[in-house]
């Protein structure tokens, strides 16, 4: 089972990531949420429950400079 999550995850880039490339990802990430594309596969539950997380590190990452 780890084998099949590890080949499912994207490659990282290997140099240095910014706050502004990372609140980029999260906010896109959250957008295809909030448009519905995981809507078959989980549960309302599970949407919201990712709505929330999603908006708590936007929060957290929203407390550091640069």
């Amino acid at each position: 089972m780890l084998n099949r999550i590890i080949l499912n995850l994207t490659p990282m880039p290997r140099s240095t990531m910014l706050k502004t490339d990372l609140l980029a990802r999260l906010y896109k990430e959250k957008t295809k949420l909030y448009e519905g594309e995981f809507r078959e596969e989980q549960t309302e539950e599970w949407h919201h429950g990712a709505h929330f997380a999603y908006s708590r590190l936007l929060d957290i990452i929203s407390e550091y400079r640069q």
